[in-house]
């Protein structure tokens, strides 16, 4: 990961999904996690690079940590790029 320090996270995201044949596609268990979460009241929708970030890391690609340094960074280069900047990673 640490020679994809130029690229976005989604870039490098999708790059280890490729790496390790992972999708950011649902299934039957992300459709009842969904589920589930809205019949407790909470509203969470994960996007496809969210979706592999979970899927890496069910693979034992990615650590619980890692996992969580790169949604905090995907969402800050979201949110920047959505207010029309950008941040390098």
């Amino acid at each position: 990961m640490k020679e994809m320090c130029d690229a976005s996270i989604k870039s490098q995201v999708q790059e280890l999904a490729r790496l390790h044949a992972v999708t950011g596609g649902k299934n039957r268990f992300s459709d009842l996690a969904t589920t589930i979460t809205r019949l407790s009241g909470d509203s969470v929708a994960l996007d496809p690079v969210e979706r592999m970030l979970v899927s890496l890391k069910k693979k034992g690609v990615l650590t619980k940590q890692q996992i969580l340094q790169m949604e905090a960074a995907y969402l800050l280069e979201q949110s920047n790029t959505a207010n029309g900047r950008t941040l390098g990673a």
